[in-house]
């Protein structure tokens, strides 16, 4: 099971492992990456603790 690194659980919403890998699912107002998507998907724990660094805040205002 992976924990969630206190400096990033009021940014993600959900980490979960199926047939496919790791999911991390982002709360709204939060992207990862150049992206910007809500979803990470990574092969490995050690892979998602790497993405986390890439994890920002966005502005939900229009």
């Amino acid at each position: 099971m992976f924990k969630v690194p206190k400096k990033y659980q009021a940014a993600i919403k959900a980490v979960y492992q199926d047939e496919d890998g790791i999911w991390c699912i982002l709360n709204p107002g939060w992207v990862h990456g150049v992206d910007e998507t809500q979803t990470i998907h990574c092969e490995t724990y050690k892979e998602l603790r790497s993405e986390l660094p890439d994890i920002k805040r966005v502005s939900t205002l229009n």
